[in-house]
């Protein structure tokens, strides 16, 4: 089992507009609308830490991929079925150090973090692995007005040991 933690979800054509649109006017002042990303981020590492993978995946656009070093690359629909799949463990994400950077126009946001992911064994508690990584998540307006994650990629600080879990009881 390999967690190297690098994770890379991209949509292809981050097209900023097209010619002839004219932006909406942004709703709130950009300081604001830079808080409420920033709640919103914190929001996401709530859900993902919930183990609810509805509510973990409103916070992405149905088009991402996910690109997971050592893994297949996985669309939306696959990324959420590979969360569903890690019963035999958890999986908790602290972020710290958020900071949004987002054009006036308030259509796009680039939120960066440290995050710290810890893999658990759910039979024995014991910690499997611990890695700490500089985060940034790149969120685009949708057609709705709500914004969702199109892009995201997680760089390891440190280097870090995986250990095997152990296996399942016989008969389970």
């Amino acid at each position: 089992m390999s967690h190297r933690g690098v994770v890379l979800v991209i949509l292809p054509g981050l097209v900023a507009g097209l010619a002839g649109c004219t932006p909406a006017k942004p709703k709130q002042s950009l300081d604001d609308f830079k808080a409420a990303m920033e709640a919103e981020a914190n929001q996401l590492t709530a859900d993902y830490n919930s183990g609810d993978v509805g509510k973990l995946a409103a916070h992405y656009a149905d088009g991402q991929v996910l690109m997971v070093d050592g893994a297949p690359t996985l669309d939306a629909a696959g990324a959420r079925a590979r969360r569903q799949q890690q019963t035999n463990f958890d999986i908790t994400l602290a972020t710290s150090d958020i900071i949004v950077d987002a054009p006036a126009s308030q259509d796009m946001a680039t939120v960066r973090s440290t995050c710290i992911v810890t893999v658990t064994d759910k039979q024995t508690k014991q910690v499997l692995m611990t890695q700490a990584n500089t985060c940034l998540l790149g969120y685009r307006r949708q057609s709705d007005g709500t914004m969702k994650v199109n892009w995201g990629l997680t760089d390891p600080t440190v280097p870090h040991e995986v250990k095997a879990p152990p296996s399942p009881p016989a008969g389970h």
